[in-house]
């Protein structure tokens, strides 16, 4: 079961976004704006433990979900810092839309808890634009986003635990559990 905690863009980013993608022409695969949002905490495999089959890890999933309610429910505003490109924007393999991940980091780490992430792996607050399905230069890309206007600070609306779903047309986010962010 792949588990997430996220804050979905909020609108007036969305509206943005989709205004400068229309202009943009995005390569490889884009992200639907619907699933735009920034991951905090990522758990691609959670399986308890105690978990031997599905009812018991539906029961643990609940028991996650039930303690959720003791996150953290304030965030302040949060500056988007630009576009940019994983791992570089020489050999891209996403385009993102960046954010200032200090106002996101105890949120992060308190989502990170829940979820049992302890991959150790630095927090970059983004949000994917677009997956390339190999590396390729970004710097076009980059520049061409670099010029539109999106939002100099975000006020991000709900934190969500979503649980994806894989197939061959991409990730499915079925939100779990949410809650308004103030």
């Amino acid at each position: 079961m792949r588990l997430f905690f996220a804050l979905p863009a909020p609108t007036e980013l969305r509206a943005d976004l989709a205004r400068l993608l229309a202009v943009v022409a995005l390569p490889g695969r884009p992200a639907p704006p619907e699933q735009w949002h920034v991951t905090l905490a990522f758990a691609p495999a959670w399986r308890p433990a105690a978990a031997s089959a599905g009812q018991a890890c539906e029961g643990m999933l609940a028991e996650l979900v039930a303690a959720c309610a003791r996150l953290p429910a304030t965030l302040d505003p949060v500056a988007v810092t630009g576009f940019g490109a994983f791992p570089t924007a020489r050999a891209a393999r996403v385009v993102w839309l960046g954010f200032d991940a200090a106002p996101l980091q105890a949120l992060a780490g308190a989502t990170g808890v829940l979820l049992g992430d302890v991959s150790g792996q630095r927090f970059r607050a983004h949000l994917t634009l677009t997956r390339l399905p190999s590396p390729a230069p970004a710097g076009v890309t980059l520049d061409a986003l670099a010029a539109g206007r999106v939002p100099a600070v975000v006020v991000f609306e709900e934190l969500v635990l979503f649980r994806s779903h894989l197939s061959a047309h991409g990730a499915r986010h079925e939100p779990l559990w949410r809650a308004p962010v103030r």
